[in-house]
């Protein structure tokens, strides 16, 4: 990207003062003094400084944007509320797998729902950033591909179970049905496999505090 920028800028300011010249006769031209042609090339490096001095200010702006994008957003995922609400659905899918708990209790339960909101929409709208490229997905899979993974994990039957009521909704089969929060879903799951790559476990288990 610099390398074009730096070519048709250098092209540009060159064009400044090459086309006058080829605009003149050949005895204007035979008049063209040495220190004209300094003058020039001097103004065309100034420009090209210049171009240089812009490309990097901006991939500065843009890199310090990216930080405090990412700042705020890990300071969201690391909020009490958030933690709060990620134990709640642990706790609620490890109920459902001893047997505690109805599936049905899960999917209706007030403060559940309430947890499965929060998380589903924080997930959501991370992985459409990440997607528009805010912030690189790496970043956030080095941090936070515990939280995303057994989070996935658990709301995983939630989630299909509300692309099916979705459809009964609206009574018909939809693509929209089938790609709702899908990237969620495909940001998950490449936490899932990067944690199994790198032999970590992804299995949710009963703790008096969860790390993630």
């Amino acid at each position: 990207m610099m390398k074009s920028i730096l070519f048709f800028g250098s092209l540009f300011f060159l064009g400044l003062y090459i086309n006058p010249v080829f605009a003149q006769d050949d005895s204007q031209i035979n008049d063209l003094t040495f220190a004209t042609w300094v003058i020039a090339l001097g103004t065309i490096s100034v420009g090209i400084v210049s171009i240089i001095m812009l490309v990097r200010s901006h991939g500065l702006q843009s890199k310090d944007n990216e930080v405090k994008l990412f700042l705020n957003i890990s300071q969201n995922l690391d909020s009490t509320e958030h933690r709060r609400a990620r134990r709640g659905i642990y706790e609620a899918y490890l109920n459902i797998q001893d047997g505690h708990m109805s599936e049905q209790i899960f999917f209706q339960e007030g403060a559940l729902r309430d947890h499965a909101e929060l998380i589903k929409s924080t997930y959501q709208k991370i992985a459409m950033m990440i997607e528009k490229n805010y912030f690189p997905e790496d970043l956030f899979l080095e941090m936070y591909s515990g939280s995303i993974a057994k989070s996935w994990i658990a709301l995983e039957k939630l989630i299909v179970f509300e692309r099916k009521k979705r459809e009964e909704d609206i009574y018909q089969v939809s693509r929209m049905n089938e790609l709702f929060l899908i990237k969620f879903e495909n940001l998950a799951r490449k936490a899932i496999e990067k944690r199994e790559r790198m032999g970590l476990s992804n299995k949710i288990v009963r703790m008096q505090k969860f790390s993630d």
